[in-house]
């Protein structure tokens, strides 16, 4: 029932910001203004969409869950009305700020109704299922954009959030819809999430390898149009470099090995995070060193056969980079306290967004003056160097606590 409603929200998700960024543009006639439309999708998950996110840890996932689905399908019916850019604008923004809680609570889900022997398989078929979504839920958009048009592809979106919900109802009397004493919500529940990760030293180490990797393994997609157009290479490689990041991403998360046990999870994190970080560290090397030598031998020297396998292994390196995160939710999702555990996993996805929103607005401005393969070569250089840190550090081995589901 939670992999079939995250199914059709999320490619309500990815169908509904394509429906709304043609809407826009047809109207303004200008592709800032639709670019917009994901600038305010992704402005809620820095503050308050993660407030909002507190509240599923006082009345619960499911009901948060399903209130996300109802409200965001009324929003979407909503544009079916003719209305000021402005307010087009404003409902997006309304959109993506439930995005934030729908995500956190369906994480926290995942942990309550999953066992644990299967959380592993679970973390990884939501990593692929999430790719699909991206890939389908904007293929689904444009093909509906351009045979039924606009209007039709809204409200359709608008359904795939009530067949969201409709999945989710009978889950109201499982553990997910459990309340945790009176935790607190809010601005002072988002406090209570970040206090999580500043008082466990294997999450913030967990939650920062995750941050580093996030923000820097999706460099590679960013700059891929400048990347191809500075080597020369033909248009048609922009999407094939993306394709190969995200194809080695669902490789790399199949052959990812789970957990034995939920005991050795809680009781090994630190060494596992370790492990994890030197794995990063080398793959982020690899694609510093394929970047490096592009950017540094003449570019005119190379054939373009030798150019091209070069510049694909290195983006199939770095995608498969992103399949870090099936790991780290794996160890973090289950120290998590349950009380917060929303909470804390809405900060944590905070952090990642705003982390890749940074770099990428760095390193590309640095990009504009700079070759661009050279650039990528420092920043992977970088981001090595930061999980070759986390992997190095200290293994903190506290005693569990009386909750079964998290060791202090």
């Amino acid at each position: 029932m939670l992999f079939c409603a995250q199914l059709a929200s999320g490619f309500g998700d990815w169908a509904g910001r394509l429906a709304l960024s043609v809407v826009v543009y047809e109207r303004s006639n200008s592709a800032l203004w639709a670019a917009s439309v994901t600038a305010v999708s992704l402005l809620p998950w820095v503050g308050l969409g993660q407030m909002i996110a507190t509240l599923a840890d006082r009345y619960g996932r499911i009901a948060m869950m399903i209130a996300c689905d109802v409200v965001r399908a009324l929003l979407f019916l909503a544009l079916l009305v003719e209305m000021p850019l402005s307010v087009v604008l404003l409902i997006a923004f309304l959109s993506g700020l439930l995005a934030p809680p729908f995500a956190a609570a369906r994480s926290t889900a995942m942990v309550e109704l999953i066992d644990p022997a299967t959380y592993g398989k679970a973390l990884k078929l939501w990593g692929a299922t999430y790719q699909f979504e991206a890939i389908f839920g904007f293929a689904l958009g444009g093909v509906l954009v351009a045979t039924a048009g606009v209007n039709t592809a809204i409200a359709l979106n608008a359904v795939t959030f009530l067949v969201s919900a409709a999945f989710l109802v009978p889950l109201c009397g499982s553990t997910a819809s459990v309340v945790h004493g009176a935790p607190q919500a809010g601005l002072a529940g988002l406090r209570a999430g970040m206090k999580v990760w500043r008082e466990d030293a294997q999450l913030r180490r967990a939650l920062m390898l995750f941050v580093t990797v996030g923000s820097f393994s999706v460099l590679p997609e960013a700059l891929a149009v400048a990347f191809v157009a500075e080597t020369e290479l033909p248009d048609v490689f922009v999407g094939l470099l993306i394709a190969a990041g995200a194809a080695s991403s669902l490789v790399v998360m199949a052959m990812l090995p789970d957990l034995d046990s939920d005991e050795e999870l809680l009781v090994s994190a630190g060494r596992r995070t370790a492990k994890y970080g030197a794995a990063a560290a080398l793959m982020f090397a690899v694609v510093a060193a394929a970047s490096g030598a592009i950017g540094v031998f003449d570019i005119d020297g190379w054939s373009v056969g030798a150019l091209a396998v070069l510049a694909v292994a290195a983006y199939a390196v770095a995608g498969g980079l992103d399949s870090i995160g099936v790991p780290t939710n794996q160890v973090v999702g289950r120290r998590l306290p349950a009380e917060s555990r929303t909470a804390a996993m809405s900060v944590g996805m905070g952090a990642a967004y705003s982390g890749q929103a940074l770099v990428i607005l760095v390193v590309g401005a640095v990009a504009t003056v700079a070759p661009v393969a050279v650039v990528l070569a420092i920043s992977m250089s970088c981001a090595a160097a930061v999980s070759v840190a986390l992997a190095r550090g200290r293994e903190v081995v506290q005693p569990e606590s009386s909750d079964a589901s998290y060791v202090v």
